[in-house]
């Protein structure tokens, strides 16, 4: 999935913004999400989690799902 979010962050970036997280230099913030699995994506909108989603997924499915956590009208 890595290559498939990098290319989101790229298209993406007057949308959204798209940032990754070092489990291993980051186990506070590990426990404070409770993320328990890995890949997890979590979508932040003002400091709260909107959505939570996991697991691979086609680029378009993914971005929908972001879009729909944001409530943002996708294209």
């Amino acid at each position: 999935m890595a290559p498939v979010v990098a290319d989101i962050a790229l298209d993406e970036k007057d949308t959204f913004v798209v940032a990754r997280l070092n489990n291993d230099e980051n186990g506070e913030t590990i426990r404070k999400y409770l993320v328990r699995g890995q890949p997890i994506y979590l979508v932040f909108q003002d400091g709260k989690i909107v959505g939570r989603f996991g697991g691979a997924m086609p680029k378009d499915q993914f971005v929908q799902k972001i879009l729909s956590a944001l409530n943002i009208e996708g294209n």
